[in-house]
């Protein structure tokens, strides 16, 4: 599968659709932050209170299972581990969470920022001419 070295994919459908749902729920925060902020600080405001506690709280750096049970479940709740979990599961074959669970979760947050931002440019909110 891969060009210059041999990288087994247990399921590379699953890594592709957790990448697609990565990337779709990452622009449509974008969109939704540059419909919104006026300013440049709002903009950060949002990087730095919301994309990054997501993407460092993912599991990324970390298993689960080495966190007590309470960061268990704040992290579970967490649609960027469902992703991270998805993905890397497409490559191992082995996953941390639920089998039905990631792609919920997953794709639970990316429709509803899609209808609110699908909302948003319907309305023509902030767009002059």
């Amino acid at each position: 599968f891969s060009i210059f070295i041999d990288i087994p994919l247990s399921t590379p459908w699953r890594s592709a659709g957790f990448a697609l749902v990565g990337c779709v729920l990452f622009s449509l925060i974008g969109s939704l932050t540059g419909l919104w902020a006026e300013k440049w600080d709002q903009f950060a405001l949002v990087e730095n209170f919301l994309v990054l506690p997501l993407g460092l709280l993912s599991g990324a750096f970390f298993t689960l299972d080495s966190l007590p049970d309470t960061g268990q479940l704040a992290i579970l709740g967490n649609p960027v581990f469902h992703i991270i979990d998805g993905f890397r599961g497409g490559f191992t074959g082995t996953t941390e969470s639920s089998g039905w669970l990631g792609p919920l979760l997953s794709l639970m947050p990316s429709m509803l920022l899609f209808y609110f931002t699908w909302r948003l440019f319907a309305r023509g909110y902030r767009m002059t001419v």
